[in-house]
């Protein structure tokens, strides 16, 4: 990635061109997948980016058919919507089940693919521990 003209370029270990995007904003947080596949980029829109690493095109097809390439925050309505501020930081968590964003406004955001995964995780622990009953 190049800050001065906000170019990102993916090369093989020989140094050969592979692909190159104009991002069009300064990037701030880069995360790779841990298959190595997809790179993900935050910046200054407010907005995570996943691309395929060896061409740097949205990584909207193939294995991620039906998952969208570029996410701010806006379909996760109950935590406020849109992200609202710069892309700081992007983690990935094991198994890539969720992904953490770090937000320029001090906010940290947790994304799931699967939106109900963690309010049924938490119903069961609840159930576990004895304070519910039983799932609802």
């Amino acid at each position: 990635y190049s800050h001065d003209d906000a170019v990102m370029c993916s090369h093989t270990v020989n140094g050969d061109l592979l692909g190159s995007r104009d991002v069009r904003e300064r990037l701030l947080a880069f995360e790779m997948s841990h298959d190595g596949r997809v790179v993900l980029t935050g910046g200054d829109n407010g907005a995570v980016v996943m691309r395929w690493a060896h061409s740097l095109k949205l990584a909207s097809d193939g294995p991620r058919r039906g998952f969208e390439a570029v996410v701010d925050g806006s379909g996760d309505e109950e935590e406020g919507g849109r992200f609202g501020s710069p892309v700081r930081s992007l983690r990935l968590t094991r198994k890539e089940r969720h992904l953490i964003v770090g937000l320029a406004s001090g906010r940290v955001r947790v994304m799931a693919q699967d939106t109900d995964y963690l309010r049924r995780r938490l119903q069961r622990k609840l159930v576990d521990i004895g304070i519910l009953s039983s799932l609802v």
